[in-house]
């Protein structure tokens, strides 16, 4: 969790440091006001995504999806790539909105052609999956390799798995477990755990328990 000082700095981690909403909260809780009332700017594509975040959460207002489903349409309206993405993901969930999963595959795919990192990872599971699409593992491959290639740490841990069982690539556990890795030192729990199954049982580095145990315990504490 970060703690931020003011609400320019929770917008800017949200923004470019790609955190999502809930990572993120305020040294001072009168700050969330400070924020709902900074985002009454309906023309202002990121200010209606935060108020659907506000919506969503429950902060500062009495909870309600289906208003924020409709901030997020507003933004994804406007061409906002993050709006885009948090309408697929009320698609996906059925958050305010019937569940579509075709509706959340052409959101996602929006946001991803804009350049999302994140929606791009979210079209990789969804063609992994088949979820709204005819599966098909070599494009679920080719958008978990755009996403990690552009430091989505979520991403590399999904394209360290593709390597690892051969998912629309050829299966190489060096790769694996070079992808393990950066996740892992992004700080992502998952792939924490994968990096300690791979030095465990020598899966593409040479093995070495004690460091398979400082991964498991690093994930662990982090509440894997």
């Amino acid at each position: 969790m970060i703690v931020c000082k003011t609400i320019y700095e929770f917008i800017d981690y949200y923004v470019n440091g790609n955190k999502y909403f809930l990572e993120l909260t305020f040294e001072d809780d009168k700050l969330y006001k400070e924020l709902f009332d900074y985002c009454n700017d309906y023309s202002d594509a990121m200010k209606l995504v935060l108020l659907g975040e506000l919506y969503e959460n429950g902060i500062c207002v009495e909870q309600d999806e289906s208003k924020a489903f409709s901030y997020y349409e507003q933004a994804a309206k406007l061409n906002s790539s993050y709006g885009m993405e948090r309408l697929a993901d009320c698609y996906a969930d059925g958050l305010g909105c019937d569940q579509d999963y075709n509706l959340a595959f052409e959101w996602y795919e929006k946001a991803a052609e804009l350049g999302k990192t994140s929606a791009m990872w979210s079209l990789g599971y969804c063609y992994g999956n088949g979820e709204g699409c005819i599966q098909d593992n070599n494009l679920a491959f080719e958008w978990y390799k755009k996403s990690a290639e552009l430091g989505n740490e979520v991403a590399m841990r999904s394209l360290g798995y593709c390597y690892e069982n051969g998912i629309g690539c050829i299966q190489d556990n060096n790769l694996a477990f070079e992808w393990y890795k950066k996740s892992a030192e992004l700080g992502n729990e998952v792939a924490m755990k994968r990096l300690a199954d791979c030095y465990e049982n020598g899966i593409g580095c040479i093995q070495d328990n004690n460091l398979a145990f400082e991964w498991y315990k690093k994930s662990a504490e982090l509440g894997n």
